[in-house]
Formats: C-alpha cells, sequence, structure tokens
C-alpha cells in the first residue's frame, strides 16, 4: 500500500465534520428559468421563455437579468406557497431572430 501517513493511522478517519440535523442541507427547490436576450442600439430586451407574461427592456444584460429573476421567483414563490401549479409555457417557444439564450437556475 502507498501511502505517506504512518501504517497505524490509515484506519484512521480524517477529522471530518459529522453532518447531523442542524447542519444537513434543506430541501430548497430550483426553478429553470429560461430568458431569450435581444440587443438593440442603446438597449437589451429579455424575456421569461418558459414563464408568460415577464418581460423587461435595460440599458444592458445585467440589469434586464437583475429585474427579471427577482419577478421569476415572486412568481413562483406564490403559485408555491398558494399550493397552485405553474403555469409553465410547454412547449417552449424557439428563440426569435437575434436573441441568445440564457438558462437560469433559481432557487427560492
Amino acid at each position: 500500500m502507498s501511502c505517506d501517513r504512518p501504517e497505524n493511522q490509515l484506519n484512521q478517519q480524517d477529522d471530518a465534520l459529522p453532518i447531523t440535523e442542524a447542519t444537513s442541507p434543506a430541501c430548497v427547490p430550483v426553478f429553470n428559468c429560461i430568458v431569450y436576450v435581444n440587443y438593440g442600439d442603446n438597449s437589451v430586451h429579455a424575456r421569461v421563455a418558459n414563464l408568460a407574461g415577464l418581460s423587461c427592456d435595460a440599458n444592458n444584460e445585467r440589469d434586464a437579468l437583475g429585474k427579471l429573476i427577482p419577478l421569476f421567483k415572486t412568481m413562483l414563490k406564490e403559485f408555491t406557497d398558494g399550493g397552485i401549479e405553474v403555469p409553465w409555457v410547454d412547449p417552449i417557444p424557439e428563440a426569435e431572430s437575434g436573441e441568445q439564450v440564457r438558462l437560469i437556475p433559481v432557487h427560492l
């Protein structure tokens, strides 16, 4: 056996922290937010492809996503907290000419 440890330490566990109920990960739902981004002359238009009614215009992509993602998260939280099925757009439409696709995981 090849190891840098002395033989009497090979079977000892490292000083790993135990996982207990207090430290185990919480069950946090994750949803995919599909955003189509289109660059104009002086602005960016972004729209959520898989949940209807969410779009915005902004000076840049970062600002657009900074507006859309909180709205997406709020809508999903309202649906899930209310026990309402999320009205996903299905099938998801293809991106239009000039649009770029962004896939963003969103944790509630």
